[in-house]
């Protein structure tokens, strides 16, 4: 088991990674793929920032033992992409590519970490 949590959390941090360095450096030409036009960038800034730290986050953890803690991330991340998927899903185009993409990729984040919390070793 502990080589799977290892596996899927740097997969997440890999994936944190770029997507935060594309709304902190790049948020036009992350949010053109969306296809949300605006020139007020600072909000998606900072959701890069939150993606950024996600990355910093799972990136130590990567090792850990089982533990307390690794199971909060597990709530913690879970938490956050069921928050997200249902934003998404609320207030994005869905006749978007790159929405059910991300859409995707987050559903299958989320079952990933709901097997992980709920599974008995």
């Amino acid at each position: 088991m502990g080589k799977f949590v290892k596996w899927v959390f740097i997969v997440n941090a890999i994936t944190s990674f770029v997507f935060g360095l594309g709304f902190i450096f790049m948020p036009e030409n992350s949010l053109s793929s969306y296809g949300i036009t605006t020139t007020d960038y600072l909000g998606y800034r900072m959701f890069g920032v939150v993606l950024f730290s996600n990355w910093i986050l799972l990136f130590f953890a990567r090792n850990s033992d089982d533990s307390d803690a690794r199971k909060a991330i597990f709530i913690f991340e879970l938490g956050g992409l069921i928050f997200l998927n249902t934003l998404m899903l609320i207030l994005m185009d869905l006749t978007n590519v790159m929405v059910w993409f991300s859409l995707i990729l987050q559903f299958v984040y989320a079952g990933l970490y709901a097997y992980l919390l709920f599974k008995k070793e």
